[in-house]
């Protein structure tokens, strides 16, 4: 009897060890299995953004993914989700992550990837430092082909100056044109006109109206030079006289267009 009752309370023993055991593991396998499911739902989330384009997105879920999971491979797609968004410094760092993981996968390939993604994160981040030193030196120094602001500008409108020299410039024009057309009109006339056995001229009545053609444009040309030379000369010195003539307002002397007995002039008028 005494036998039978020992081996008949064996069972019971190992019955109520076992109970407790499976008690305690279901809590803690329970939250892991959550979390897988939890996660493998981000992964999907970020693959639907990623084919979408929306990149940002993408990462965002990839990366809340890895952090319930921590599987490696989540860093591959982050790496890939930060190279389409033009982020090569966090791509490499992800990529550079995940080839260091022993689960990692053409892990030569991957590392050259890295290599690519630093070297275009420097070269992006020079460009960003020579646009920055080139934004602080055009706020400092004038614009190139533009003079210092302490100097006079060389296209100022303001100044007569260079008024008195863009009519100097059509002057020289209209002298051009004026003598153009008086050669015009003298070959007009010596056409029209022949030379005798006495050494005569010979003309006919056309001569005459291409002769006064060649003395009125003659006459053009010979004012229009006058005036180049008297337009160019008042421009040279108010260009050269520049600020001075500001400073002494009180007693400054003007040049002035005149006309004189003989013809086209310049006088001289100021205040004492």
């Amino acid at each position: 009897m005494r036998l039978i009752r020992a081996v008949a309370t064996i069972p019971v023993f190992a019955l109520g060890l076992a109970v407790p055991a499976h008690a305690q593991q279901q809590p803690a396998e329970r939250p892991v299995k959550e979390q897988d499911a939890r996660a493998r739902e981000l992964f999907l989330e970020g693959e639907a953004h990623y084919a979408a384009g929306r990149y940002e997105l993408a990462a965002e879920r990839y990366l809340a993914a890895y952090e319930l999971s921590q599987r490696p491979e989540l860093l591959f797609n982050l790496g890939n989700a930060f190279e389409r968004m033009g982020e090569y410094e966090k791509a490499a760092d992800y990529l550079r992550r995940y080839a260091e993981s022993p689960r990692a996968r053409d892990v030569v390939s991957v590392r050259e990837r890295v290599r690519r993604l630093e070297a275009a994160a420097a070269e992006e981040k020079r460009r960003a430092e020579r646009e920055q030193d080139e934004a602080q030196t055009r706020e400092v120094e004038p614009s190139v082909g533009q003079p210092p602001a302490q100097q006079p500008a060389a296209q100022d409108d303001g100044n007569p100056a260079y008024w008195w020299l863009i009519g100097s410039g059509a002057a020289a024009v209209s002298t051009v044109v004026f003598g153009l057309l008086a050669a015009n009109a003298g070959n007009n006339a010596a056409e029209d006109c022949t030379e005798t056995s006495t050494g005569r001229p010979l003309c006919r009545n056309t001569a005459s109206s291409a002769l006064t053609q060649e003395t009125v444009f003659a006459l053009g040309a010979d004012v229009s030079a006058i005036a180049t030379v008297v337009t160019a000369g008042v421009g040279i010195y108010l260009l050269f006289q520049g600020d001075d003539e500001k400073e002494s307002s009180a007693t400054a002397t003007r040049v002035e267009p005149a006309l004189v007995p003989s013809g086209f002039g310049v006088s001289l008028s100021g205040r004492f």
